[in-house]
């Protein structure tokens, strides 16, 4: 719940030596959202918490290339500082959004229903392999 305001803080406290820091954090993030999706997660979802990871997962990758835009390709090549500006903009909101839908649905996962579907009826002599 705190990684928005810590975010912030390294960007603004670091400045360009925090966003490679802040990039490999929505990297990890983006990493491990794609591979929920791909992996079949969203099905086991109910509707809201589904929606949340899918919204998590395009706003850490625009979070993680536009932090790479930002804080690591541009400044190498040296671009114009106002162009610069936007893409660090976008890149914070992105990172911030990421967060908040990160803290949103892990909300979620620890309320009563914990925003999976629940498994259908197991008997314990299925559960033992017997027909």
């Amino acid at each position: 719940m705190a990684g928005a305001p810590i975010i912030l803080f390294v960007l603004r406290r670091f400045g360009r030596f925090g966003g490679p820091v802040v990039v490999a954090g929505y990297g990890t993030l983006f990493v491990r959202d794609l591979t929920m999706v791909t992996s079949g997660v969203p099905d086991r979802l109910k509707p809201v918490p589904r929606r949340l990871l899918f919204a998590e997962v395009s706003v850490s990758a625009t979070a993680t290339l536009a932090g790479l835009l930002a804080w690591i390709v541009m400044p190498s090549f040296g671009e114009r500082e106002r162009l610069h500006g936007r893409v660090v903009g976008v890149a914070t909101a992105a990172s911030v959004a990421t967060l908040v839908l990160h803290a949103v649905r892990f909300a979620i996962y620890l309320g009563p229903g914990q925003g999976r579907i629940a498994p259908p009826y197991v008997s314990e002599q299925t559960e033992r392999g017997d027909p």
